[in-house]
C-alpha cells in the first residue's frame, strides 16, 4: 500500500493501529522549562509516558533570541516524543495532539514565521518520513491535554484525572 496523506508519504502500516501522542511543554517554576508526552493506545491504554527539562543549551539559545516563546518549546517536545518512540510508533498511525495553536497550524502548513518552530517541523516531518509513521495532527484544549501535567510541578493528579476520563470511554480525542 502507498498512501500520500498531505503530511509525507507512508509505504505501509496497519490502519487500525492508531496511537494517540500527547505532547506539552512549560515554562515551570524551575530554572528550565519542562517537556512531556503520553503515548496511548487506541484502546485508550497509556503506553509510555516521558517528562524531562529542556537542555540548558537549548533554553539558553532560545533566551538570546527572545523571551520565554513556548511555541519552539513545543515543537521540541513532539519532537523528542516522536524520536524516542519512533520504534513503538513504525508503520503505525498516530494522532498528534498538542495544546499550541502556532505548532499545530506550522505542522498543518508545513511551515511558520519562526525559525524554530520551522526547523522543529522539517526534523518532525524527517522523523515521521524515515519511520513510516502516518500522521494526523489535531489541536486539543490545555484542559484535555493529558500531558499537561507532566510539565508543571505538582499538576500529575491533572494527567491522571484526564486519563481516567479516557479509559472510561469519554473520549477526549476523535478520529
Amino acid at each position: 500500500v502507498f498512501s500520500y496523506t498531505g503530511l509525507y508519504f507512508c509505504t505501509k502500516f496497519d490502519p487500525t493501529d492508531v496511537c494517540y501522542l500527547y505532547t506539552d511543554a512549560s515554562e515551570g517554576e524551575s530554572v528550565l522549562p519542562y517537556y512531556g508526552a503520553v503515548l496511548i493506545d487506541h484502546a485508550g491504554k497509556q503506553i509510555k509516558t516521558l517528562s524531562q527539562p529542556v537542555s540548558k543549551e537549548l533554553h539558553d539559545m532560545l533566551l538570546q533570541f527572545r523571551t520565554k516563546a513556548i511555541a519552539p518549546l513545543e515543537t521540541y517536545a513532539l519532537l523528542c516524543a516522536l524520536q524516542t518512540w519512533k520504534q513503538e510508533l513504525k508503520n503505525k498511525r498516530v494522532v498528534l495532539l498538542n495544546d499550541n495553536q502556532s505548532v499545530v497550524f506550522g505542522l498543518l502548513k508545513g511551515s511558520s514565521a519562526d525559525i524554530f518552530v520551522r526547523t522543529g517541523i522539517q526534523r518532525i516531518y524527517n522523523t515521521l518520513a524515515d519511520n513510516g509513521i502516518l500522521a494526523t495532527i489535531r489541536w486539543v484544549p490545555s484542559s484535555h491535554n493529558v500531558s499537561d501535567g507532566l510539565t508543571r510541578k505538582g499538576l500529575m493528579p491533572t494527567c491522571n484525572a484526564v486519563m481516567e476520563k479516557i479509559c472510561r470511554g469519554s473520549r477526549v480525542h476523535s478520529d
